[in-house]
């Protein structure tokens, strides 16, 4: 719900057709996103903003009502609060600084956390890549084949140093309980 402060807040904005058409020519995001170029005279003597052509309601005379306001979410100023004037760079930042789009939310993510992924799954393949090595220098130190399904004991089908007993040792060599 908007405030009626918010909605006055709102209402000095002055959109810009020209240059809004002219972002969302050139980031076709922003029109899906409902991006506006407008003039705030009020901000700091007058910046040009980015806002969102949306609707909220707003209580008027005790019953609420749908409005279309204009809810600006980034001031276009230069390095220490100077005047910027609006050009095509707004465009290069919208696409840089992704975060609104809904069609194209993963994009900024995988910009801002990309590396940190690709960095994981090259040291997961590097720790795999120094276990095959290791298991191919001890399979060349002992000039023997090392299988995966034969441990150092096994009961199963009569594989392993105890040929299928069920007991760790040898048959020979179990001292426990005799029946």
């Amino acid at each position: 719900m908007l405030s009626q402060r918010q909605f006055e807040r709102a209402q000095r904005l002055r959109p810009d057709g020209n240059w809004t058409r002219t972002v969302r020519e050139l980031y076709p995001p922003a029109a899906h996103a409902n991006v506006v170029v407008c003039y705030d005279p009020t901000y700091r003597g007058g910046r040009w903003m980015l806002a969102y052509d949306t609707t909220d309601f707003l209580l008027c005379g005790g019953i609420f009502s749908k409005i279309r306001y204009l809810k600006g979410f980034y001031v276009w100023q230069g390095p220490g609060d100077t005047f910027l004037p609006p050009s095509t760079l707004i465009a290069d930042w919208l696409r840089e600084h992704d975060t609104y789009s809904e069609r194209y939310v993963g994009e900024w993510e995988d910009r801002q956390f990309g590396g940190q992924e690709r960095e994981k799954k090259l040291g997961e393949d590097s720790h795999w890549d120094e276990v095959e090595y290791e298991m191919r220098e001890l399979q060349d130190r002992y000039k023997k084949v090392i299988h995966p399904n034969v441990g150092t004991f096994s009961h199963h089908n009569g594989k392993g140093p105890n040929r299928g007993s069920k007991y760790f040792l040898p048959s020979k060599l179990y001292t426990g309980w005799k029946s």
